[in-house]
């Protein structure tokens, strides 16, 4: 589709919708890498956020760093408290 702001839309009313169709969780990822790709940081912050929330243990959720695109994006509070519920849920080596 050749129309983004139609395709954001789209990706994310499915995936609200549908949270346990198992199409979206690669139409989060999608909708993250999109978000990421356009500069869109707010975007991809809660794109980031949802997936992890959907997908706990997914690996690819920590590809993500939310933490990143909050603090690019200016929320610098929330992007401390990202990244400390992202340290709290990392085992210590």
């Amino acid at each position: 589709m050749a129309n983004d702001s139609m395709v954001e839309r789209c990706l994310a009313e499915f995936t609200e919708s549908f949270p346990q169709d198992p199409r979206a969780r690669e139409f989060l990822l999608r909708l993250y890498r999109r978000r990421a790709t356009q500069g869109d940081h707010r975007g991809a912050a809660e794109s980031a956020h949802r997936y992890k929330a959907a997908y706990p243990v997914d690996p690819a959720g920590t590809a993500f760093n939310e933490f990143y695109h909050l603090a690019a994006a200016g929320e610098n509070a929330a992007a401390v408290a990202a990244f400390q519920a992202e340290r709290s849920c990392r085992p210590l080596h």
